[in-house]
């Protein structure tokens, strides 16, 4: 399994700054670790296929949850539907997981993938 494609995980990048604005450029607009946040998206994001990204952008740009960007985390568990976003509660996220046996098997799966 080879990691997302530098110039995928820009077009990403640029979806996310349109929904979230300010609020995703202070997090990632650092040029000194722009490099390093790039390698975390392009390897974080391993496995997910165009329907699993459009998902996640899809939920992302219908949520109400503007002040919180996704980490690459997020982003993935909710492409590949085992995260849901939920209303807002004391004016943070509730971040809904799925089955813990359900992403301990994929876990399991990117380990084996990625050992030597």
């Amino acid at each position: 399994m080879e990691k997302l494609p530098e110039k995928w995980t820009l077009r990403i990048w640029e979806r996310l700054e349109n929904i979230f604005g300010d609020k995703w450029r202070e997090r990632y607009s650092d040029e000194k670790r722009r490099g390093i946040y790039l390698t975390q998206w392009c390897t974080g994001l391993m496995g997910m296929t165009s329907a699993d990204i459009q998902h996640a952008l899809m939920m992302l740009e219908s949520s109400e949850l503007r002040d919180f960007p996704p980490t690459v985390i997020d982003f993935y568990l909710i492409g590949k539907r085992l995260m849901q976003i939920a209303k807002p509660k004391n004016n943070y996220p509730t971040w809904i997981r799925g089955s813990g046996e359900v992403a301990k098997a994929h876990m399991d799966e990117i380990r084996a993938k990625v050992r030597y």
